[in-house]
């Protein structure tokens, strides 16, 4: 039954992506999803109750998949901001078809509002400093990625990767 819950889950949320893609998320009904997908209304309600909830599940899942590839970076390289953001900007231009949808839908505040939360727990901040700090990463974080991407990605990953740490962390960049 989970593997079934699983695949229905897919088929919805691609159904969803292949219709933003063609038209408005506003203007984007549950039977147009439900008839892509193939699935029925009540299986769509038995895991979503709306739209938006495809997406914040999904965005969900991309970064548990995000903090398993970051664990790695982390043991690998640690301390190495390089590294990391490398991977950030890795992720962002996988999931660049997601990210360009959600900012053509004017959506991309559920971005923005998952990069906040996944930073405040990775970092657990409690202070009321540390938290702004986290925010303002964040927002820095997403606005380079979601440029980056809707700019046609003009730079190499590598040459985006050292804008961003280089203003981001300074004090990581070797003085030769």
């Amino acid at each position: 039954m989970k593997k079934n819950n699983i695949f229905i889950k897919e088929c919805i949320l691609k159904a969803l992506l292949q219709l933003m893609e063609e038209k408005d998320f506003k203007d984007i009904s549950i039977t147009e999803i439900t008839k892509k997908a193939g699935v029925s209304r009540m299986a769509y309600y038995r895991n979503y109750y709306y739209k938006e909830d495809i997406l914040n599940n999904y965005m969900t899942e991309l970064l548990q998949k995000y903090q398993c590839i970051r664990d790695e970076i982390v043991k690998k390289y640690p301390n190495d901001k390089y590294q990391t953001m490398l991977q950030v900007f890795e992720f962002f231009k996988a999931n660049e078809q997601f990210v360009l949808g959600l900012e053509k839908s004017n959506l991309s505040n559920i971005i923005q509002n998952r990069i906040n939360e996944y930073i405040h727990q990775i970092y657990q901040t409690n202070d009321v400093v540390s938290k702004y700090d986290a925010i303002i990463f964040g927002g820095a974080l997403y606005n380079t990625g979601k440029y980056w991407l809707m700019n046609g990605k003009k730079e190499n990953i590598v040459e985006i990767t050292k804008i961003f740490v280089a203003r981001m962390f300074p004090e990581s960049i070797k003085k030769d």
